[in-house]
């Protein structure tokens, strides 16, 4: 089963899906190919975008300046 999928609409505008809910401010800029898979090319700006982290990894850290 897919986690993501790309809708095109009646008008030609494709819609960013994650497990069947709109991904809000996604803008499927391109679908295409690299030559063995299809790809697409999504602008997703930042301020739509939330960021975590899984609790098994190490956390995200600054290196220090040297």
């Amino acid at each position: 089963m897919h986690h993501a999928s790309i809708t095109r609409t009646h008008d030609g505008t494709m819609i960013l899906k994650a497990s069947g809910v709109q991904v809000q401010g996604a803008n499927v800029v391109s679908i295409g190919s690299n030559g063995e898979q299809f790809i697409a090319v999504v602008h997703i700006p930042l301020i739509s975008c939330s960021f975590t982290e899984q609790d098994n990894v190490v956390p995200m850290v600054r290196k220090r300046a040297a």
